[in-house]
């Protein structure tokens, strides 16, 4: 489960999620631009596809994807995952300068 978002898998954002805790990478990257395709602000898509490039390691993916789920972000909760998911992804490829950006001001 991420923080802050309960997921019950009924809908196919949360199947995008579940994916990515399964294992299931390219299915859920998938089923993200699926998503995306159809609705182009639809924050959890970009969280999936955040969450599933950042684990097969395409940090630069992960990091497009994270900035724009930042962006998308409606309240305090979307804003959370995003800067969590900035925040790692910035940490993994060593830019610890932005990632204690991150951290500080949020």
């Amino acid at each position: 489960m991420m923080a802050g978002i309960s997921l019950a898998q009924n809908t196919p954002e949360e199947r995008c999620l579940s994916l990515v805790n399964a294992g299931e990478y390219q299915k859920a990257i998938e089923i993200g631009n699926k998503l995306i395709k159809r609705n182009p602000s639809n924050f959890l898509a970009y969280s999936c596809l955040a969450y599933a490039y950042y684990s097969l390691g395409d940090l630069k993916s992960s990091l497009k994807y994270a900035q724009k789920m930042e962006r998308l972000a409606k309240n305090d909760d979307e804003l959370g995952v995003a800067y969590n998911r900035l925040g790692l992804a910035y940490h993994k490829i060593g830019d610890l300068d932005n990632a204690f950006f991150i951290i500080a001001n949020n």
